[in-house]
């Protein structure tokens, strides 16, 4: 799993991605959902997301060829929030 999907694509023609080889890409808001078009880019067979920590809504996230994905709050002293809200939406999409 990684944060930096830019360099995970400068890197695909480089990689073998034999069946047991999972590629992931971290998206915690909207912000930085433009990782999930450059990981379906790559040729991973399985690719997925962790959307954690969730920082904010994700609405209408294109799951087009996306095989998993997992939702967590923010942990430690001070975690910022998640909303039940942000995950049933998730979870219905």
């Amino acid at each position: 799993m990684t944060k930096r999907a830019g360099r995970l694509l400068e890197l695909d023609a480089e990689l073998k991605w034999p069946h047991n080889i999972w590629m992931g890409v971290s998206v915690e808001n909207q912000k930085v959902e433009h990782r999930i078009e450059l990981l379906r880019r790559t040729n991973a067979r399985v690719k997925f997301l962790s959307l954690e920590p969730l920082l904010g809504p994700l609405p209408n996230l294109n799951l087009d060829n996306i095989d998993w994905v997992i939702v967590g709050g923010e942990s430690g002293h001070n975690p910022r929030p998640m909303e039940p809200d942000w995950v049933v939406d998730i979870q219905e999409q």
